[in-house]
């Protein structure tokens, strides 16, 4: 069992929102899985280190000690390092062989001089894979620290094909063989037809044996 939740070194939130988004308090049962997540980093971003990680602060750290002070239960000792905040300085786009960075841009929520936000990187990345652009295994952002206040963010991504082509054949009584043939060009550039990349749709179709 747990007796206390001791923090220390902890200057910008108080022990209360702390021990909040551990979700453990004296008398629980200690869960070592559940306490790691909360701690570190859960599903819901809900846990301590998105407090810190999505507020400037990226070079946070929480050490974690276990005190046995009875057969059956612990105190636990977080240290936690704040350090300083971080903002971002360079917004980078690497692997893209097609796709125009202004394309790219445009769906992102980091943004230069903006606070170090881990939940905004995340939701980039879940934008990057609905273009269906890029292969969405590979996507990998990648904070480069400039100095002890400023981050690049690098956007590693690899290209992929999303093209589209569909046909359907059947026969009638009354017109013989019908059907459609389609295709779909789902990054392409009006402007630069054969190179692509501007993120525009289009679209042709063909319809055969249908009556007019």
């Amino acid at each position: 069992y747990i007796r206390n939740v001791i923090w220390k070194g902890n200057t910008v939130y108080g022990d209360s929102l702390l021990a909040f988004r551990l979700g453990f308090k004296s008398g629980d049962v200690f869960d070592e899985t559940r306490f790691q997540e909360n701690l570190r980093g859960n599903p819901d971003q809900t846990d301590v280190a998105s407090l810190y990680l999505d507020n400037g602060f990226l070079r946070f750290f929480a050490q974690d000690d276990r005190i046995r002070v009875a057969p059956d239960s612990v105190d636990v000792v977080i240290n936690v390092i704040e350090n300083t905040k971080s903002r971002i300085g360079h917004v980078l786009i690497r692997g893209n062989s097609k796709t125009h960075d202004k394309v790219i841009r445009r769906i992102l929520y980091t943004f230069p001089n903006d606070y170090f936000n881990r939940s905004a990187i995340i939701r980039s990345i879940r934008e990057l894979a609905t273009l269906n652009y890029f292969n969405p295994e590979t996507i990998r952002p990648e904070p480069s620290m400039v100095n002890d206040s400023t981050v690049d963010i690098i956007y590693n991504i690899e290209e992929r094909s999303s093209d589209t082509f569909n046909a359907s054949v059947g026969y009638s009584g009354t017109f013989g063989a019908t059907g459609a043939f389609g295709l779909t060009f789902n990054n392409f550039n009006i402007s630069q037809p054969f190179s692509g990349g501007a993120g525009q749709v289009l679209t042709f179709e063909w319809q055969f044996g249908e009556a007019s």
